[in-house]
């Protein structure tokens, strides 16, 4: 028999079933876990528990918005989907699941009643509403759902969940630079701490920052300093990396960098058995090893 055959097909298979995340990452919609980004693993498995006929538009679903949407809201949805059959012990969308799920949950959390609402939605908009009964909108529809308390913890100062006070955030930059000097902190660990201190960016920013996002430029001070260009994390029906929002950093925090860069791309060159171009280097994800380097 032709194993060789066999595996080709089963290879293009599953390149049938391969699409491409919003964040530019190549998933099996039909595999239980899909890696969206460098930091989120969605868990589809409970999809499976669904009954046959909402299962595969619920999934179409999901892939529509791991495309088009950010990866943390795609996960926010399989998470509350999953909490939607827990609470309501239903394995379809209906009146009753959807009706005992708002009630078991504290009014504080009926963000979670509306994340799930909003999926329905779009599903309607869609088109892969033919399996859900016309009662599950009309009902939903008519609910008044607020959405989830944001700032407070900004706001209220909270010293547990809130924001870092300036002595604090002083503090942090202080230690970490003796902990630096004496070898306790790696370079690309103090490289990470000085991008998030510097640029106060989400850690999905940071990591999909690349080489040749660093450089020197005196376009936008009129003298030679030091820039990263920062992609924005939230860019309606934008693509990924399509805004780069320029930082300067001070020299400290250059030579950190840099060190860390050289360091990174000389790993790679020894994995490759071979020297790298200046084109190659750039595309190299530094932020990515800063956030992950082992």
């Amino acid at each position: 028999m032709n194993y060789d055959f066999m595996n080709f097909g089963l290879a293009n298979e599953s390149k049938v079933t391969t699409t491409m995340s919003h964040n530019g990452f190549e998933f099996d919609y039909l595999s239980s876990r899909w890696t969206l980004n460098r930091n989120v693993i969605v868990s589809v498995d409970f999809l499976d528990s669904f009954e046959l006929s909402q299962r595969e538009d619920i999934r179409e679903a999901l892939v529509f918005y791991a495309e088009t949407s950010s990866a943390k809201h795609t996960n926010n949805i399989a998470t509350n989907l999953k909490l939607y059959q827990s609470l309501s012990g239903e394995n379809a969308l209906t009146t009753k699941g959807l009706a005992s799920f708002k009630n078991q949950l504290p009014k504080k959390l009926w963000y979670k009643v509306s994340v799930v609402r909003g999926m329905l939605r779009q599903m309607r908009f869609l088109g892969l509403d033919e399996h859900i009964d016309d009662a599950v909108f009309k009902l939903t529809d008519q609910w008044s759902i607020g959405g989830n308390e944001k700032g407070v913890a900004v706001m209220s100062l909270d010293p547990e969940t809130g924001p870092f006070s300036d002595l604090e955030f002083q503090a942090i930059g202080l230690n970490a630079a003796h902990r630096y000097a004496e070898g306790a902190l790696r370079a690309d660990e103090y490289a990470c701490l000085l991008m998030f201190k510097a640029s106060g960016r989400r850690p999905v920013q940071i990591s999909s920052i690349k080489c040749k996002d660093f450089s020197y430029s005196a376009e936008y001070t009129g003298s030679p300093t030091y820039v990263v260009r920062i992609p924005r994390a939230k860019v309606q029906k934008g693509k990924f990396r399509s805004i780069l929002k320029p930082y300067a950093l001070v020299n400290s925090a250059a030579q950190v960098i840099e060190l860390h860069i050289k360091k990174q791309a000389a790993k790679v060159e020894a994995a490759l058995g071979r020297k790298m171009t200046p084109e190659e280097k750039g595309e190299l994800c530094s932020g990515t090893v800063i956030l992950a380097t082992h």
